[in-house]
C-alpha cells in the first residue's frame, strides 16, 4: 500500500503574514523585489530533474515573466501555464511581487519512493511598505495528496511517511514557507523576505555516506521575494 493516503481534492486554502523589520530613517537601498513560478533540481533513480527558474521576474526588470509550463523528461515533475509579476513605485518606494501559476504535478506516473500531488492553482504575493515590512499572502487550490488546513500557518511542514515505521521520511514538504535573509559579515544588510508557496524536499533525512536513496533534491512550487528600503 502506498505510505501516501488519498485525501481531499479541490482544497483552497488561503494564508496571509506579516514580517516587520525596523526601516531605518533615510534609508539608502531602496525596495526590490523577484519571483519566478517554479525550480525543480532532483535526481530520482536515473532520472535527472533540472527545471527552471520559470518565468522570472524582477522589480529591476523584466518586470513580467510567463510560461506555457515544461515537464522534466520522464514527466515526473511538471507545470502548466504560470506567470510573475515584479514592481517597484517611485511614489510610494514599495515593492512587490506576485506569482500565479497552474497545474502543479509530481509523480503523475505512479514512481514507487516518491509522492504523488497535485497543486490545480497557486498563487503567492509579497508587499514592502513604508515601515519596513513585508507583508505576504498565498492561496493553494485543487489540492490532492496533501491534507491541508483551513489557513495555513508559515511554514507548515508536512512528512511523508516511509514504507515502513522505521525508514526515513520519503519527503518534506513545507507550505507557506517563509526565508529570511542571513546576515552576512561584511556585506550591506539584506532585509529580504522569500515566501514559497510550497517547498518540496525530497529524502530529506538521507545520510549522503549511507546507502542511496531512491531519489533526492528539491522542488519549488511559485517564489516571491520582497526586500523592504533599508540602509
Amino acid at each position: 500500500m502506498s505510505p501516501v493516503r488519498s485525501l481531499r481534492i479541490g482544497v483552497l486554502a488561503v494564508t496571509t503574514g506579516l514580517v516587520a523589520f525596523a526601516a531605518p530613517a533615510g534609508a539608502s537601498v531602496p525596495a526590490d523585489s523577484s519571483a519566478t513560478v517554479g525550480v525543480a533540481v532532483a535526481l530520482v533513480g536515473t532520472e535527472a530533474i533540472d527545471i527552471g527558474p520559470l518565468a522570472p521576474c524582477a522589480a529591476g526588470g523584466p518586470g513580467i515573466g510567463t510560461t506555457t509550463g515544461q515537464a522534466s523528461d520522464a514527466g515526473l515533475v511538471s507545470y502548466g501555464l504560470g506567470s510573475s509579476t515584479c514592481s517597484f513605485d517611485p511614489a510610494t518606494g514599495a515593492s512587490s511581487a506576485t506569482v500565479n501559476g497552474r497545474q502543479f504535478e509530481l509523480n503523475r506516473n505512479s514512481v514507487a519512493g516518491v509522492p504523488k500531488i497535485k497543486i490545480g492553482t497557486f498563487s503567492v504575493s509579497c508587499h514592502t511598505n513604508e515601515e519596513g515590512g513585508v507583508s505576504t499572502s498565498l492561496s493553494l487550490g485543487g489540492v490532492v495528496g496533501l491534507d491541508l488546513p483551513e489557513e495555513i500557518p508559515p511554514n507548515h511542514t508536512i512528512l511523508v511517511p516511509g514504507f515502513f515505521e522505521e525508514d526515513p521520511p520519503i519527503a518534506k514538504i513545507v507550505l507557506n514557507d517563509l526565508v529570511e535573509a542571513e546576515a552576512v559579515e561584511g556585506e550591506a544588510p539584506d532585509k529580504s523576505l522569500t515566501v514559497h508557496a510550497a517547498k518540496i524536499w525530497l529524502y530529506p533525512d538521507a545520510d549522503p555516506l549511507g546507502p542511496p536513496t531512491p531519489g533526492s533534491g528539491s522542488i519549488t512550487v511559485g517564489s516571491v521575494t520582497c526586500n523592504p528600503a533599508h540602509d
